[in-house]
């Protein structure tokens, strides 16, 4: 329900700001909105990701899994930005402000906004103990969630 919540409040963003041209007169009302599309779509790739892990049992550290998850918000945040650009030139979108700063500030605030939204939800999944494992040094995968040392590793044997 959160993320339904959050991919609408994201639209409606978008849709509030062409209907009403917020995007042009306001220029911080463009990063805003690229700030939460980067968030719900960091929010979105961190719980398919997530799911993954743990039905198909991926044997990855939880920063590895959150650096793939950055980088393919960031991929996604470029596809819109070609579309972006598809749209102006070759539909004749005008309503569009197209240059060379505004995609890079697209980019950047589509950054930070899926960035902050990963770290925040496996913040909130690693304190709840929420499907993550790491891998140990001897290669075995030790569990997040799991609060007591595990005994099989001393050296009494």
């Amino acid at each position: 329900m959160f993320m339904g919540s959050f991919f609408l409040f994201q639209l409606y963003t978008d849709i509030l700001g062409n209907v009403f041209e917020l995007y042009r007169k306001f220029n911080w009302y463009d990063k805003l909105s690229h700030f939460i599309g980067g968030a719900t779509t960091g929010a979105l790739v961190i719980l398919i990701l997530s799911y993954f892990s743990k039905k198909n049992q991926w044997k990855i550290s939880l920063k590895t899994l959150a650096i793939f998850a950055i980088s393919l918000a960031l991929s996604l945040a470029v596809f819109y930005e070609f579309w972006e650009y598809f749209a102006y030139s070759v539909l004749g979108y005008k309503l569009l402000i197209i240059g060379e700063t505004d995609t890079v500030d697209d980019l950047l605030f589509g950054f930070i906004g899926a960035t902050i939204s990963i770290l925040f939800l496996i913040t909130i999944f690693k304190k709840r103990g929420y499907f993550f494992t790491r891998a140990t040094a001897k290669g075995e995968e030790e569990s997040l969630s799991s609060s007591t040392p595990n005994n099989s590793d001393s050296k009494t044997k």
